[in-house]
Order: C-alpha cells, then structure tokens, then sequence
C-alpha cells in the first residue's frame, strides 16, 4: 500500500515539476515558496503555456476526487510549497490556476484535519490551511499590488469546496475582507465579479454568518450600483447577486420594503425637479428602476417559496401609482427606445405579484406600455419606422402577459380600452411584419376565449360594432372609388385594407366558438351550450349584417369567400354541438 502511495506521489511531484516554469525545471516539488526565481530571459510560448495550465488542471482534480485523500493528506505539504511559489509566476493564467487549486487543496485539508483522529496530523494540516489563509486574506485587502483578483477566486474555490462544518469559522474573516474592499475607493469594477462570487456563496452557504452583515453590504452595493458612469454589465453582477440574496431579503422585510419606497422616492425626486433631464439623470433613473425590479423580484421569488407572496401585495398595491406615474415621466422626458426593455420586465413583474390585484392598474399600464409605440403608428410607411418590429412585437407579447397574469380579475371594461379602433392594437392589425400581426391576433383570440363570459361577450360586442363601422366605409369608399379618409388618428384606409380588417374580425371571432376536444364530460355540457349560444349568435349578426350576396361584401370576392367558409365553421359548430358527447371533432 505505500509503495501504491509512494508511486502517485511521485506522479503529483511529476505533475508539479511541469507546471513551474521551464527555468525552474531543475527544481524539486519540494522547493521553498521563498526561494527566488530567475526571470526567463525569452517570454513563454502559448504551447508551454498550455501544457503548465494542464498540469496544474489535473492537479486541482485529483484534490478534489474524494478516493485520493489518502494521497492529498501525505502530499499536502510539497503541493502547498508548489502552488505558493506558482502564485508569483509572471503568467496571470497561471498564477490563477495555481491560486484555485491552492484554495481547493486548503478547503480538502480542512475537511480531513476535522476527521482525523492524530492530533499531530491535525496540527500539521492546520498549519498549512493557516499559511494560506495568511497569505490570502492580506492579498485580498493588497489592491495595489494586483493580487486581490487570484485571492477571491482562491477563497471562493476554498469555501465552494469545504463542508461547512469544517470551513464555516473562517467565513467571518473572509466576508470582511470582502467587506473592507467595498468600501474601499480604490477597488477597481474588474474585481466585482470576483469579489461578489465569494459574498453570494457565503450568503447560501454560510447564512448565518452573512445575516448580520446583510444591510451594511447591500448599502454597499448599492453605492456600486448607482456611481454615474458603471457600465450595464457590472450593473448586471450587483443586480445578479442582489436575486443570490433572496432569503435575506425576505428575512429583513421591514428593510427591504424601506428600499423600495426609497428608489421611489428617489425617482420621484428626479422627474419633479422642473429640468428638461439630463443624460447623468436618465442613467440614474435607470439605475433605480433596476434595483427596485430586482430587489422586488427577489423578495417576491422569496416568498413565493414559502406561500406567503400575499404579504408583499399589500404595500405593493400601494407602490405602483407613484411606480406608474414614473415610468410615464421617465418616457415624455427621456423617451422610449434605450429602456424600453425595462418598463417591459417591470409592468411583467408587477402583474406576476400582483396578479388579479393588477387589474386595477392594467388601463393605465396599457397606456405606458403603447406610449412607445408612437413613432411607430405615426409612421406605417416601411422604412421610416423609428421602432424595430422586434420592438413592436416585444411590447405585444408584454400585453398579452399582461392580461393573460390577470387571470379571472381582468375587468371587462378593459377589453374597451385594449380593442379600441383608434387604438395601438386595432392599428398594428395591417403591420406588415407577420410576427406583429400575428401577436395581435394571438390578443384578441386570448380575450375571445377568455375564462369569464362577461369579458368574452364585450370582445364579440366591440368586434361587431367594429365590424358595421367597416361595413360603412366599405360602401363609401366603393361608392365613391377611391380612398376614403377616415377620421380615426389620421389614418387614410385603401379598400383592400377594410378588407384586410373586416376578414381579420371575422376569423378572430371564430376563436370563441371552438368545442372541447376528448376529456371530462363534467361541465363540458355547459361550455358546449356557450359555444353553441355564441356560434348562433354570430352567424345571426352575419347573416343580418354581412350578406355575402348584397353590397358591399358582393364587390370583394376574397370577402364572399371568408364570409361563407365562416358560416360554414359556424353551421358545422352547431350541428356538433347538438350531436351526442362522442368522437366529436370541428374540421
């Protein structure tokens, strides 16, 4: 057995041998970390470069395997020796590589000291994970002389890789460390991702120690998130770990909703000052925005967890006018395009919380959300749109959300608001971006089968209202042979276009007729007489209003045939309805 061992030590001391650099070849595995090393008088190929990187990979895995700690314990002392010295090699990569596997043979070290029965064993092992916790604790807080960066990530393999029984008592120190950094002016942003990689791993794997310091990090952070000039990905790291954060927020509830109404506050502040607005001003109402959506969202993820998301939608209700209210100033004074992304996942994550409680605010959420769509129905010539139809689209799918987040609270007379003729909606209909016409139509088909009748019988009503409007300026304009202008928001509409719209109704409100296919026939009696009462409903409206056979419909082919294929479907729903509950299906 230890000829086995003496023989993989030798491969280890192999290994370590060629991760040093090509100078120091002539070295053993076992020489001091504060031996000098000679420069190499021609700088390092990308192949030698690559083999050391492999060498020390292999090392960091063979620490980690759990069958070698045999092997790791009887080794550690010449490894620590070898990585500390590669903690100085001039390749950053190197140096990287070499301070994780540290942190990882350190952290295995711990694990087996706490195991061990030798007490000398364990003063040996301790003694090594204390050399490193010296050396990685001052790097940490050393930001001049560039190593902070190589010692988070050492700490952080360190506290990744250990139990926490056997690495929890040096989890204080390192937050501190960590602590100290922050509120140092002279930290770089090239050390957040770092410096927050090991603040999160201690705030789930170490919760009671990161608890008490939760509140004096987040002002911390929040001093990062907010400095003028940060640029969106190191906003993105902060707002990332504020999600991380997510059961401390929730354990400090009072806190967390003080913040809240503080970004609101401070939003608030910034638009009623009577300024034009400034680029510095936008950016940090930006800033804002985004720490309210993810603080609240990591809240609201917090208790969703443990069924108690009702206890945010109280003081929330109460948020979202002055929330509202913000948003709208922030687009009249600063405009759509650069944010347009973020009122989406705001209004998204305001109606997820919210829930049937949003229905109170949908219409003026509905206003918001199309306000940036202006250019864009200002101007439906291809080519001078000001909004990309990806935009368009986006703003569609956000609405339809929006309503479909509602679920039974979504209030009928929302339905008026959302279908308006002169609305954004009813105009996107003739977009000539298909992905945009199709979310329109996926709009009206969610409120024509919508769960509560009432709202599925004020869709059918303002689709024939529509629907006579068009029939009305279809014979005018075929009366008089060309364009005819409506007085809806400026628009002019050509007869191919009332066309276009007339059909665009009438295959819609088809949606609100479709049968139940297979399943229960519990309730499905009911919903079939509702499919049926609808279905006789509109083919009596058809047959009154749009006779295929008399003008205007005559003078439109394509219309004649929409017209009787609808008729068709609406005789076959009937003839279904009215047939016994078995293999039923509507072609």
């Amino acid at each position: 057995m230890m000829q086995g061992l003496h023989h993989h030590q030798q491969q280890l001391a192999a290994l370590l041998t060629a991760a040093l650099p090509k100078d120091d070849s002539s070295k053993t595995a076992a020489t001091s970390s504060s031996s000098s090393s000679t420069a190499s008088v021609s700088p390092p190929s990308e192949e030698d470069e690559s083999s050391r990187l492999a060498a020390i990979t292999t090392l960091h895995r063979t620490i980690l395997y759990p069958p070698n700690s045999l092997l790791v314990t009887h080794s550690a002392s010449f490894l620590a020796q070898g990585f500390s010295q590669l903690l100085t090699d001039k390749l950053f990569s190197v140096r990287h590589a070499a301070a994780t596997a540290y942190g990882a043979l350190c952290s295995v070290l711990c694990s087996l000291s706490v195991a061990s029965n030798g007490r000398q064993n364990q003063i040996i092992l301790g003694s090594l994970v204390d050399r490193f916790i010296g050396w990685s604790l001052p790097s940490v807080r050393n930001i001049s002389n560039g190593t902070s960066e190589i010692a988070l990530e050492s700490l952080r393999e360190f506290l990744n890789v250990g139990e926490v029984g056997a690495v929890e008592r040096y989890a204080l120190p390192i937050l501190k460390a960590c602590q100290e950094l922050l509120e140092d002016e002279r930290t770089s942003m090239s050390l957040l991702p770092s410096l927050l990689g090991v603040l999160t791993l201690i705030s789930l794997k170490f919760f009671r120690c990161f608890q008490p310091h939760f509140m004096d990090i987040v002002d911390l952070l929040l001093g990062w998130a907010l400095v003028p000039d940060i640029v969106e990905s190191d906003k993105h790291v902060i707002m990332d770990s504020f999600l991380q954060f997510q059961k401390h927020w929730v354990n400090n509830m009072q806190f967390s909703l003080g913040l809240l109404s503080k970004f609101l506050g401070d939003m608030d502040v910034l638009l009623q000052d009577g300024s034009p607005g400034t680029p510095q001003q936008f950016k940090r109402l930006l800033a804002l925005l985004s720490c309210f959506c993810t603080v609240l969202q990591s809240v609201a993820s917090g208790l969703l967890e443990i069924n108690f998301l009702e206890q945010i939608r109280e003081p929330l209700s109460q948020m979202v006018p002055v929330l509202l209210g913000c948003l709208s100033m922030v687009g009249k004074k600063f405009g759509w395009s650069k944010w347009i992304e973020d009122s989406w996942r705001c209004l998204t994550l305001l109606a997820e919380i919210l829930s049937e409680r949003f229905s109170t605010f949908y219409p003026i959420a509905l206003d918001i959300l199309f306000a940036s769509l202006e250019p864009e129905l200002a101007n439906q010539v291809v080519g001078t749109q000001k909004i990309s139809s990806f935009q368009v689209y986006g703003v569609l799918k956000t609405n339809l959300q929006l309503l479909s987040l509602q679920k039974l609270g979504l209030m009928p007379s929302s339905v008026n608001k959302t279908l308006q003729f002169d609305g954004p909606i009813s105009r996107l209909r003739l977009h000539p971006n298909h992905l945009v016409t199709g979310s329109v139509a996926a709009t009206y088909i969610f409120l024509l089968q919508h769960g509560k009748n009432d709202v599925v019988e004020k869709t059918m009503g303002s689709l024939f209202e529509e629907l006579q409007l068009l029939k009305r300026k279809l014979e005018e304009i075929s009366s008089k042979g060309d364009v005819l202008e409506m007085a809806v928001a400026s628009n002019s509409y050509s007869k191919s276009e009332l066309v276009v719209l007339i059909k665009f109704n009438w295959e819609v409100l088809l949606s609100c007729v479709a049968l139940l296919e297979g399943g229960s026939s519990i309730g499905r009696a009911e919903k079939d007489a509702l499919c049926l009462s609808r279905a006789q409903k509109l083919a009596a409206f058809l047959i009154e209003k749009f006779d295929p056979f008399n003008l205007p419909i005559a003078s439109s082919v394509d219309l004649q045939v929409t017209l009787l294929r609808t008729l068709e479907r609406l005789a076959a729903v009937e003839f279904i309805a009215n047939a016994p509950h078995t293999d039923r299906k509507v072609e």
